[in-house]
């Protein structure tokens, strides 16, 4: 009789193994495609402040360096490469004509700004007085406007 039960309980293993392959062979796949997607951010221009420098200008005499900040409201950092000058401006009434752009002043720079930061950069012999600016400039304040041209570093 224990040799039945044995052949009867291997039997019944045998069987148990091949009724769960056959489940796992039953099972069904399924695979799936689509597309994901994310937006983009926009670019926040930068703003550019004047920050006095005490250049120690006089008529006729070499061009001074100005001075400004760049705040970068970005989430990434910016790399300032370009400079270009506007328009000119004296403070009280020391008039346009006295104030004089160097023809040397320079055309790049290499200005880092983080993200959400703000970096200070000075440009050197740019602005000046004319030889013939009167006692009306002495103790003024000279501006250029600046534009500042680079990209996400």
């Amino acid at each position: 009789m224990k040799r039945s039960t044995r052949v009867t309980a291997v039997a019944a293993g045998t069987a148990v193994s091949l009724a769960t392959a056959g489940v796992a062979f039953a099972l069904w796949s399924a695979n799936g495609s689509g597309a994901g997607s994310a937006s983009t951010g926009t670019a926040r221009n930068l703003t550019v402040t004047a920050a006095a420098t005490d250049a120690g200008l006089y008529p006729g005499g070499p061009a001074g360096a100005v001075g400004f900040s760049v705040t970068n409201p970005n989430p990434y950092p910016v790399t300032l490469t370009g400079v270009s000058y506007g328009d000119l401006d004296a403070s009280g009434s020391c008039g346009t004509d006295d104030v004089v752009l160097s023809g040397t002043a320079p055309t790049s720079l290499n200005l880092a700004v983080p993200a959400g930061g703000t970096a200070a950069g000075t440009l050197p012999g740019v602005i000046g007085l004319a030889e013939d600016a009167g006692d009306e400039c002495q103790g003024v304040t000279l501006s250029v406007d600046l534009s500042l041209s680079g990209s996400q570093r």
